[in-house]
């Protein structure tokens, strides 16, 4: 694909200062999440095709988004929505599957109260939609989000009850 957005994780970093462990030498092409347009598809049926505008994550450890073109599985790729331009849609797969793995490995029941910490973050705040989509089948739950205490808003916004700062006597 021809790279329009990237998007920057904290995985970027903590690769570039050998945080974590890889067998790949530098120099090497950091970046994951990666939103553009399909230039040349393998023609599955199922794939993209060229032409078509995507996002996705090119698969870890390889990375490769912080360059003109990169190349990763159909697989690893869905349509760019119409309502999302190209650095928006470079910001959501990491902090997209991050938030539905921590909720999926959850089980909500009815009447459980369900915290979500950093509520307004770049995770959390995928966290607090998709537990809410969750929690919408079950009756009597609470869902609570933290945030700094100048983002209540933002908290509320997202239809999460805000938590605050814990006062200090």
């Amino acid at each position: 694909m021809r790279v329009r957005a990237a998007g920057v994780d904290p995985v970027d970093w903590k690769f570039r200062e050998g945080a974590i462990g890889t067998d790949r030498h530098f120099p090497l092409v950091l970046g994951w999440d990666v939103a553009g347009v399909v230039v040349e598809a393998a023609g599955t049926a199922d794939g993209p095709a060229a032409g078509d505008e995507v996002y996705g994550m090119l698969p870890l450890p390889h990375g490769g988004a912080y360059q003109e073109f990169a190349v990763l599985p159909a697989s690893a790729v869905v349509p760019r929505p119409a309502g999302l331009c190209f650095p928006q849609a470079a910001a959501v797969p990491l902090a997209a599957l991050t938030a539905w793995q921590s909720v999926d490995a959850v089980h909500m029941a009815s009447g459980q109260r369900v915290p979500v910490h950093a509520g307004t973050g770049g995770v959390g705040h995928f966290a607090v939609q998709l537990a809410k989509a969750r929690l919408g089948t079950c009756r009597g739950h609470r869902l609570t989000t933290q945030s700094r205490p100048s983002e209540p808003a933002r908290c509320r916004r997202a239809r999460g009850p805000h938590l605050g700062r814990p006062a200090h006597h």
